[in-house]
């Protein structure tokens, strides 16, 4: 799991601006970037992440080419995240070993 920031992500003039359709997309693709680590670069593999809609312009520039995998995208937002998660697990880890 990783934190949702309700208000950033309500905030955000880019989000704003996109259709309820993008939103769905979005948040569905952010999953899928969560779950794997990244997301294929391809918008054929994408469309069918997304059930078959083709994510526009406004969806994938909130994703960023992978720098360690290739054809894969990321989001910085969720990277983020996922280190502060590792940062935390490890701080809890060596807690308990003091």
């Amino acid at each position: 799991a990783f934190q949702f920031y309700a208000a950033e992500h309500l905030a955000d003039e880019n989000v704003q601006l996109m259709s309820i359709a993008e939103e769905g997309m979005y948040t569905r693709l952010m999953a899928y970037c969560w779950i794997e680590g990244s997301i294929p670069s391809d918008l054929k593999d994408l469309t069918k992440l997304c059930k078959g809609m083709k994510p526009t312009e406004r969806v994938l520039k909130c994703f960023k080419e992978s720098e360690k995998f290739k054809n894969r995208l990321i989001h910085l937002r969720l990277e983020k995240e996922r280190k502060k998660q590792k940062d935390l697990i490890v701080k809890f880890i060596n807690t308990l070993s003091q």
